[in-house]
């Protein structure tokens, strides 16, 4: 087959002799497209009705094509059965256009056959207990994509009683926000063990969804605060009880249980009469002294224990009063017997009525006139009225004086021993 501008042709040798060939030529003349159309068009109008509907191309989304679903081109007009449509391939999508079904159609669709890619997300991040509320705080990050076909998200927590997130779960929240990045669960039963799971769902159509990298938490318990418990009670004594010098408030650095599973700042108030006149005292104090107490008035001190978690525990009390004794007690009387009770002389007086007498001074000297107190020598201080002293002794005179709590005092009574 050979061509030329006008005709497509074929050569064929019939016969040959020795002096001649005979040969044959068959020709196809060519048709210009115009002179076809000439020819063709008039039997066209004889097949078709013209027109019989207004036809509008289908648009081409500019959108990305992603994920396994059809989206209608319009909302009212989805994709119905048909016959004889348009459909093209781009590669990517099908596009579906008008065609017949019971009457000619001028809807259609797209459906997209790229599939859409789970988002990028590393998963949970931490799970936290506060030790005192109740809830149990889980965290994580944002996926740095949503996937290939995706634009946006959502998140759902998933709680586990299983370590590997593997089993039945309960859903404690669903559709979270895809800007937010915490939850608290509430719900969870206080004590109980339980492992978390964070889920980032992609919007597309249907959804793709990840657990992410870490896929399940560790174990976190909810723990609530307890007010403190086991407490001993607190101490209280006078510091003196000749002066008005206070009372000190003594207690325990620590209750049986402080409440706040070791989280917060534990502090102690001191309390006189139910009002607080110390408080927030460091951790590990163990005493306070109240000097603004009115003297010789009973009130009684308490100390409250507060926890880490704010929560408070008082002790059972004591009553006690801060003693101002300004009367001394009563002189020796001026007698002192003395008898012997071999190897000792014994030296008796009669005794003091004093609730707070402490003691008695027992002083010797080897003459009668030195100067008392620096000449004289303490002997004892006996807490009865009575008092031995070997008969070998050097001494030749005695001197017995009351001792009473305030101390700056002495009361005296001298009776000299001239002999034995």
């Amino acid at each position: 087959m050979k061509e030329d501008d006008t005709r497509f042709y074929a050569v064929a040798l019939l016969k040959r002799t020795a002096n001649s060939l005979t040969l044959a030529t068959v020709k196809w003349a060519k048709y210009s497209f115009d002179r076809w159309w000439d020819d063709i068009k008039g039997n066209l109008s004889l097949m078709i009705s013209e027109p019989f509907e207004q036809y509008n191309l289908p648009e081409i989304l500019t959108t990305t094509c992603g994920g396994d679903y059809w989206i209608a081109t319009t909302l009212t007009n989805v994709p119905a059965a048909r016959r004889l449509h348009t459909a093209v391939w781009t590669g990517t999508e099908m596009i579906v256009w008008g065609g017949f079904d019971s009457g000619y159609l001028n809807t259609g669709g797209q459906y997209c056959a790229v599939a859409c890619s789970a988002p990028v997300f590393t998963g949970i991040e931490t799970v936290t207990d506060d030790a005192c509320d109740t809830g149990i705080s889980i965290a994580w990050q944002q996926p740095t994509s949503w996937g290939n076909g995706a634009s946006d998200g959502t998140y759902d927590v998933r709680r586990y009683e299983n370590a590997t997130c593997l089993a039945s779960w309960v859903t404690v929240a669903s559709d979270l926000n895809s800007s937010v990045t915490s939850f608290i669960d509430i719900t969870a039963t206080v004590g109980a063990t339980y492992y978390y799971q964070v889920v980032a769902k992609n919007n597309c159509d249907p959804f793709t969804e990840t657990a992410g990298t870490t896929f399940c938490s560790t174990a976190i318990v909810d723990q609530i605060g307890t007010t403190p418990s086991g407490l001993n009670n607190n101490t209280a004594a006078d510091v003196s009880v000749c002066t008005n010098t206070g009372v000190e408030i003594t207690w325990d650095a620590d209750p049986g249980n402080w409440g706040d599973n070791g989280v917060g700042t534990r502090t102690y108030d001191v309390l006189r009469d139910g009002n607080s006149i110390a408080s927030g005292i460091t951790y590990g104090t163990t005493n306070y002294t109240d000097a603004g107490a009115t003297p010789d008035t009973t009130y009684t001190y308490k100390i409250r224990y507060n926890n880490g978690c704010g929560l408070s525990s008082i002790t059972t009390g004591i009553a006690i009063a801060d003693i101002d004794d300004t009367t001394p007690c009563p002189n020796v009387a001026n007698t002192l017997f003395i008898s012997k009770v071999l190897p000792n002389a014994s030296l008796t007086w009669l005794d003091v009525t004093c609730a707070d007498l402490l003691y008695y001074r027992v002083y010797g000297s080897t003459t009668y006139d030195a100067p008392f107190p620096s000449g004289w020598t303490l002997l004892d201080t006996p807490i009865v009225n009575s008092y031995d002293e070997p008969l070998s002794s050097n001494y030749l005179a005695f001197k017995t004086v009351s001792r009473y709590l305030r101390q700056r005092i002495l009361v005296l009574i001298i009776r000299e021993l001239l002999s034995l």
